[in-house]
């Protein structure tokens, strides 16, 4: 861990902006190369000392609007103990919600709708990134990579904005604080698939086809990752698969 006068997420929230230079994310498309297909370092590269998968949270609608706005978490961990299961590193979300030999949609009254997909939801990014940020020591300067096949990009970017080339999709970069990511106003409202600051100390990655992040960094940093009583997290190896 960093000493305590290195600045924190709390540094004021600032701004993110798309990048005309993609050449920041070079470093993360070529570590990803090569790496073994659908394996945790496919996601966060394989240059870490420890790994975390976080899972995306489901959701209860308590009223049954369909609000976003009243929509509540609900843990993995809270349905897999009323459906009789228990969690482990490599847990499939289908897994916990099979009863009677039924893949269930939703179970009302628990949880209507499924995990986030993509990168981590808002509701989770709090903590998210006080931790990180007080693992580096450039929590103002970060970079956040979004596929630029979400739709709600299209009002957000110009046309013929330049990609960052990763493996298996092409990435619209942004650059900022990592503390812009704690609000949840409109257009910071999108769920960013990587996250690094300026020096690397830490990498996420997620994607469009996925309910869970995957983090690597220092053995300090995944340790308090894993311990976060609000976030829901395990210790996982660079080579386990993610599907």
């Amino acid at each position: 861990m960093h000493p305590p006068d290195v600045p924190t997420a709390h540094d004021g929230p600032g701004e993110l902006r798309p990048c005309a230079d993609t050449r920041p994310a070079d470093w993360l498309g070529e570590r990803l190369t090569g790496t073994r297909w659908a394996t945790v370092a496919s996601m966060c590269t394989q240059d870490y000392e420890a790994y975390a998968r976080i899972l995306h949270p489901t959701w209860h609608d308590p009223d049954g609007s369909g609000d976003d706005d009243e929509l509540r978490p609900v843990t993995w961990g809270r349905i897999a103990e009323a459906n009789g299961y228990r969690l482990h590193p490599e847990i499939r979300f289908e897994e916990i919600v099979r009863v009677g030999g039924e893949t269930l949609i939703s179970q009302p009254g628990l949880w209507e709708y499924g995990p986030s997909n993509a990168g981590p939801p808002s509701e989770i990014c709090a903590p998210l990134t006080d931790i990180l940020a007080r693992h580096t020591r450039t929590p103002r300067q970060c970079w956040f990579a979004l596929w630029d096949g979400y739709g709600v990009m299209r009002d957000l970017i110009p046309q013929g904005a330049p990609r960052a080339i990763l493996p298996g999709r092409d990435k619209l970069l942004f650059q900022g604080p990592l503390a812009a990511l704690r609000d949840d106003e409109p257009p910071l409202r999108v769920q960013f698939d990587h996250w690094w600051p300026q020096d690397r100390a830490w990498c996420l990655g997620a994607d469009v086809d996925l309910w869970s992040s995957y983090l690597g960094g220092s053995e300090e940093c995944i340790a308090e990752i894993v311990a976060c009583p609000e976030l829901e997290a395990f210790r996982i190896g660079p080579d386990q698969k993610i599907f």
